[in-house]
Order: C-alpha cells, then sequence, then structure tokens
C-alpha cells in the first residue's frame, strides 16, 4: 500500500460498500447516474456497486464516484490494485 495524506487504504469490499452507502445518500437511480456519467445502460451502473470483484473499468467506477459524490481514487501499481477513501 501507498500512503497518501488524507485517505485511507482499504479492501475492495470495503470500498464498494462505501460507494453503495453514497449511491444511496444521493437519492439518484441508476438510470440517472447512467445518463449522467453517459454509459449506455443502467445496468453498467449495477455492476459498478458488485462487491464480490471489480466487472466494470476503473474509468467507469471512478465516474460512478463522481456522480454520487464519493471521495476516493483506484491506484494500480505493479498489476495490483489499490482502493482509498477520504478519511
Amino acid at each position: 500500500m501507498i500512503t497518501i495524506t488524507g485517505y485511507s487504504p482499504t479492501n475492495y469490499k470495503s470500498f464498494i460498500a462505501k460507494l453503495n452507502e453514497c449511491f444511496e445518500q444521493s437519492g439518484k437511480l441508476p438510470i440517472t447516474v447512467a445518463s449522467e456519467i453517459k454509459v449506455k445502460t443502467p445496468m453498467t451502473v449495477k455492476n459498478a456497486l458488485i462487491d464480490y470483484q471489480q466487472i466494470v473499468s476503473d474509468e467507469v467506477l471512478t465516474k460512478v464516484m463522481k456522480s454520487v459524490g464519493m471521495d476516493g481514487f483506484v491506484v494500480c501499481m505493479k498489476g495490483e490494485k489499490y482502493y482509498y477513501v477520504k478519511k
């Protein structure tokens, strides 16, 4: 893991739990988020919220995060992904 000031490293499951929390707090529907991030179907948004494995690209994941107001990011280093959320 890389230490980044102001952010906490977390595992994927916790990262997606936070994303789901932000999604619910936003009050947006998957179709609304899909329209905002310009993907073809709301299923893409639903796929971003699955916590057992990442099945959307990092780009789509971060667009969903931005749309629902989640402050975090993904770092890929040496073939491994690291997930960070704002403290």
